[in-house]
């Protein structure tokens, strides 16, 4: 047996470190994910001005670059702005975690898993489209793409 081998049929009898299990971080990572969806969602649908109090300053954007990548074709999948699946999913977190369901069902955490890596290649893909397309920086849509690489490096490691 090689060491490698060796060494992962070792970590996989290992439990995981406490601060990886179900903690706070997982509830702070989706509470700010959910802060910054609902923030773009209501931006999108014409309830906050983009240059809102409610961002902090360094991450606030003029009402015109936020437009232009609220309103470019990246911002959309199946007609719905991608903030508004970001909702949905970090409150499927919150829930899943808040109501004990994921200890109870297994698969939930494969699942969750799962979407954890499918929004990671998606924020891949976004930012391309911000940096190469749009050719725009958006503090909060970076913060967003940062936020889900860590959820998904953390359901790995619960």
């Amino acid at each position: 047996m090689t060491n490698a081998r060796h060494l992962g049929s070792i970590a996989a009898f290992l439990p995981a470190p406490d601060f990886l299990l179900p903690s706070p971080v997982f509830y702070l990572l989706s509470a700010i994910g959910l802060y910054i969806s609902l923030y773009f969602a209501l931006v999108y649908y014409g309830v906050l001005p983009a240059n809102t109090r409610l961002v902090p300053e360094f991450c606030r954007m003029e009402e015109q670059a936020c437009r232009s990548v609220l309103d470019s074709p990246y911002a959309k999948t199946f007609a719905l702005p991608n903030s508004l699946y970001g909702v949905f999913y970090y409150l499927a977190i919150l829930a899943a975690f808040g109501s004990g369901l994921v200890a109870e069902v297994p698969a939930l955490l494969s699942t969750l898993k799962l979407v954890a890596w499918f929004t990671v290649g998606f924020g891949v893909y976004l930012t391309y489209a911000l940096f190469f397309k749009l050719r725009v920086l958006c503090p909060l849509c970076l913060a967003s793409h940062a936020i889900n690489l860590l959820l998904a490096l953390l359901f790995s490691y619960a």
